[in-house]
């Protein structure tokens, strides 16, 4: 039983991603090539979602090429597709499965930050708001906020059914479970806050 046990936490059977398909947003740069490039070097598929299907394309080929040269089954395969839209969701959604039977695992991980930020000059409301509300127009508002958080919710449901299939998949549901994981920025901690004159109390 420890021989089993052993050879089990090794990292190279715990880290076998293979036969996992994972969905990427934004995994041709950044933090999401990172995530792209462990999933495929351990073995998976890995299909990256980006806004032009030439650098995807460029991108796949250069670390398929690697894969390959150190004869590791994992490959990465892009898709262009605008993650703003429910129709591009359930787009992509349909094309992966056109090619798998299931996904084991989706990174909505694309995130982006339109229009200039500058610091407030001052710690003052009029300062906050000539810093964070009057440059930005509604444009980009709208395509950020799109892209953060109205795009993954579309993914999520839209790629629900694959997800759930990775269940019916041999050797799937006893190894990992699907499961949808969000990729959120720091700045999402930060509170911003405009304060009065300081109060001063006589002693």
């Amino acid at each position: 039983m420890a021989d089993a046990i052993f050879e089990r936490v090794t990292a190279s059977n715990m880290f076998d991603l293979r036969g996992v398909v994972a969905v990427v947003t934004g995994g041709g740069t950044g933090i999401g090539l990172m995530i792209s490039t462990t999933l495929l070097a351990n073995g998976a598929a890995v299909y990256i979602i980006g806004p032009r299907q030439t650098e995807l394309d460029r991108i796949a080929n250069v670390y398929n090429d690697v894969a390959e040269k150190a004869n590791k089954p994992g490959r990465m395969y892009g898709i262009e597709g605008d993650i703003r839209y429910k129709t591009e969701a359930s787009r992509l959604a349909e094309e992966v499965g056109k090619r798998e039977k299931h996904v084991t695992v989706l990174f909505n991980n694309a995130g982006i930050l339109k229009g200039k930020f500058a610091a407030p000059k001052a710690d003052t409301a009029e300062a906050f708001r000539a810093a964070f509300f009057d440059p930005i127009s509604e444009e980009d508002f709208d395509v950020s906020l799109k892209t953060n958080a109205v795009g993954p919710y579309w993914l999520t449901f839209a790629f629900l059914p694959l997800l759930e299939k990775w269940k019916e998949y041999e050797g799937g549901a006893r190894k990992f479970a699907p499961q949808v994981i969000m990729t959120s920025s720091m700045n999402g901690w930060t509170k911003a806050s405009a304060r009065g004159p300081a109060r001063h109390t006589a002693s």
